[in-house]
């Protein structure tokens, strides 16, 4: 697995990019990808969800924050410069469920914490610090 970390934020769209590009690959049988990054300030929804229902459209223009949707599902998800995003490409015979996907990366990812911490916890889809979502 390669793992791609940039931790200069990006121009919103262009990270959104890289992550389509690079799951794209993965499906045409490139390695599976785990990549760390962060984005500038922006809204970012899935696919599936509806703009008006999960952001304050005005409000973001209002304060020039871009909303952009990327490829795949899940909620909708402020970024800024303090958020580090994970994402996790694998062909999709290998992935399973997104419960099953998340248990295997995310408890990589914990077991890579704990050298700053201890008190990392996997619960469901979320890596948990002191029963705070990290």
């Amino acid at each position: 697995m390669r793992l791609i970390v940039n931790l200069s934020p990006s121009e919103p769209a262009a990270g959104l990019a890289l992550d389509e590009a690079l799951f794209e690959s993965v499906q045409r049988d490139g390695e599976e990808v785990l990549r760390l990054w962060i984005n500038d300030r922006s809204v970012i929804v899935g696919r599936s969800q509806k703009l008006a229902t999960e952001v304050d459209l005005p409000q973001a223009r209002s304060k020039r924050i871009p909303v952009l949707r990327r490829i795949s599902g899940g909620g909708a998800v402020y970024h800024y410069r303090g958020n580090l995003n994970v994402s996790v490409m694998v062909r999709s015979e290998e992935a399973g469920s997104v419960a099953n996907a998340f248990a295997r990366f995310g408890g990589a990812l914990r077991d890579g914490l704990a050298a700053f911490s201890q008190r990392i916890d996997l619960c469901g889809n979320s890596l948990m610090l002191r029963g705070e979502k990290i």
